[in-house]
């Protein structure tokens, strides 16, 4: 059973991904859409964000970028925390990231799907 915990790390995971995989390649730039234009909800990604501000105040993430996109449109394109916690620089969005964990995020973008967001 996934927990609601498990939901969001992989959720985490899967935004850094596509974060990471779009500076990676150089691709163009996504356009931008209202969530509620392809049937996201704006204040359910308000909860997406609050909880990773939420894992940082916490010391459980030093920060991250996210990107989540739909029909082929950005809809949330956020920074938070610090990029270096040791240098306090802040998060870019054209950024690199480590994960150790990358190769569970593929499961994210289809729970997100799934939970409605």
């Amino acid at each position: 059973m996934l927990t609601k915990s498990s939901f969001l790390h992989r959720t985490a995971l899967a935004s850094l991904f596509v974060a990471i995989s779009a500076t990676a390649i150089g691709a163009e730039p996504l356009p931008r859409a209202k969530p509620e234009d392809v049937g996201m909800s704006s204040e359910r990604l308000r909860k997406v964000k609050t909880y990773f501000e939420a894992e940082v105040a916490a010391g459980r993430l030093p920060g991250g970028v996210i990107a989540i996109a739909r029909q082929g449109k950005l809809v949330m394109h956020e920074t938070f925390g610090k990029h270096n916690p040791a240098t306090g620089d802040a998060m870019r969005s054209d950024g690199m990231i480590r994960s150790p964990a990358i190769s569970e995020s593929g499961l994210a973008p289809r729970m997100i799907s799934a939970g409605g967001v």
